[in-house]
């Protein structure tokens, strides 16, 4: 095809104390909990961010996550003790407070409920800071174009993270993320196996998936669902292509209950023109994000070059 395409526009609260971050698109291409944001796609977009641990069982399951928040799990009620060689000595208060010790005097158990409670209170705060706020509404896929008479051989090949949106980013906190590189191999049944290939800790991180063709050329589902965990649906469609040198494309996942969405500016090469960045932008406006769900990943040669 020849010249670029044009983007129009389309017309219990103890369980929650402990909950991890949502999972921001961010393993690469819209996050499925893979490499997380060193620069994965998604890097902190809802498709699959690392973050803090924090599921209750944890309590039961990681002695060292239980040394390491004792209070936190016994505020949430689980039945964990730690050692006592291991607890702090509020803890051992607390422990001795639930067991009906009946040597402490009601001042002491006065305070020991009180400090407890502001443990909790504390953890609640955190929690209200680091869960994903309130995301802006995916859009039906009725109201993302499609590429028309989608080519998936001419698709394959390799393309770089030149553009990122989505309404778990923040150009903020995203400022530093490193662009990635997205591979797409077709198989005979016309799948593809996709592999993103980030810097990740001064490593080369390889992140694979596979991607099945859906009923519409150029739209996709994610292979292999059960094998990630809270991800009920995961959909990709490319919008609009030219296959040489710039595709955008349109990744919309249902992660507990909750839709994320991203839009990827692939490019051929590292640098893709302002017109071409301006339509992108654009484009994600038109699906209801805001500049400040809009970045630009900075270019590098590690990795992605080999």
């Amino acid at each position: 095809m020849s010249g670029a395409p044009t983007f129009r526009p389309p017309p219990a609260v103890g369980w929650m104390v402990a909950a991890a971050p949502e999972p921001a698109m961010s393993g690469p291409d819209g996050d499925l909990g893979g490499p997380a944001e060193a620069g994965a796609e998604g890097g902190n977009g809802g498709f699959g961010e690392a973050g803090q641990s924090g599921a209750p069982e944890e309590c039961h399951t990681d002695p060292t996550w239980e040394e390491r928040h004792p209070i936190m799990c016994f505020a949430l009620g689980l039945p964990y003790v730690p050692h006592q060689e291991h607890s702090p000595a509020g803890f051992r208060l607390w422990a001795d407070i639930q067991s009906g010790a009946s040597f402490l005097g009601p001042e002491v158990m006065a305070l020991g409920l009180l400090w407890v409670g502001l443990v909790l209170l504390g953890a609640l705060q955190t929690q209200a800071q680091d869960s994903t706020p309130n995301l802006i509404p995916a859009p039906p896929l009725l109201r993302v174009p499609l590429q028309p008479d989608f080519q998936d051989e001419l698709f394959q090949g390799k393309w770089y993270v030149v553009g990122l949106a989505g309404n778990a980013f923040n150009k903020e906190k995203d400022s530093q993320f490193k662009m990635y590189a997205t591979t797409y191999e077709l198989n005979e049944d016309n799948s593809y196996n996709v592999t993103s290939t980030l810097l990740r800790n001064q490593l080369c991180d390889h992140w694979i998936r596979t991607f099945l063709p859906s009923f519409q050329p150029g739209q996709f589902n994610l292979g292999n669902i059960e094998r990630y965990p809270g991800i009920q649906s995961y959909t990709v469609r490319v919008v609009a292509t030219d296959y040489n040198q710039v595709a955008t494309v349109f990744f919309k996942k249902v992660y507990k209950n909750r839709e994320f969405f991203k839009i990827t500016l692939y490019g051929r090469t590292k640098e893709l023109t302002q017109e071409l960045k301006e339509n992108f932008i654009t484009f994600a406006k038109s699906l209801g994000l805001t500049d400040d769900h809009i970045i630009f990943p900075i270019p590098i040669d590690q990795c992605i070059d080999e």
